[in-house]
């Protein structure tokens, strides 16, 4: 009597325990991928190296103004000064009466943020941007190389980071034109390289 081996044949398939594994592992994967990545964290990245490059292009008008005539540019002779795509907030970029050396203004092309909630750094409510950051632009008495006259050499610029919660970027001419990160509180009066972070 003979015995045949009896072969079993497979439908050349997966198993749906074997899928679900599968899923399993890939969903896994995905979720370590994306931590790793962390996009928000990137879009804030990126967006703080876009702030930071725009101070460096208004740094350089600064410079060049100081440069020409001695001495730091009011609001006036400063937002003049920038290229025509930009906005000024309420006018506080214009001298009326003797000049002051403070301006708040956005650029078109560079958007600042658009979650302030200090008075410093946000537009006006009644003007329906209650949230929306501006740049701000420094050059008073304040700043501690000034010694009391907002006519000497220093000046700073300010706007609101993307990346860092309550915290803004600063540039300084005075202390060595380099960017730092601030606490969202920051007096004009302090000294960064004490109080701040470099960026």
């Amino acid at each position: 009597m003979n015995i045949k081996s009896v072969k079993k044949t497979s439908s050349g398939g997966f198993t749906l325990i074997e899928l679900l594994i599968v899923i399993l592992i890939i969903g896994i994967l995905a979720g370590v991928l994306i931590a790793i990545i962390d996009p928000a964290h990137q879009r804030k990245v990126a967006g703080d190296a876009t702030l930071r490059a725009t101070l460096s292009k208004l740094s350089l008008v600064s410079d060049g103004f100081i440069s020409s005539y001695g001495h730091v540019a009011n609001e006036a002779s400063f937002f003049g000064a920038i290229d025509a795509v930009k906005s000024e907030h309420a006018n506080s970029c214009q001298t009326g009466g003797f000049p002051d050396y403070e301006c708040y203004f956005q650029i078109t092309s560079t958007s600042a943020p658009s979650f302030c909630s200090d008075d410093d750094w946000r537009g006006s409510e009644t003007a329906g941007d209650s949230n929306q950051c501006y740049f701000r632009y420094y050059a008073g008495a304040d700043l501690p190389e000034n010694n009391g006259s907002s006519r000497d050499g220093q000046y700073r610029i300010y706007v609101k980071s993307y990346g860092l919660a309550d915290s803004i970027i600063v540039y300084d001419n005075a202390e060595g034109g380099r960017f730092f990160h601030c606490p969202y509180t920051i007096d004009d009066s302090e000294v960064l390289s004490t109080v701040c972070e470099e960026a």
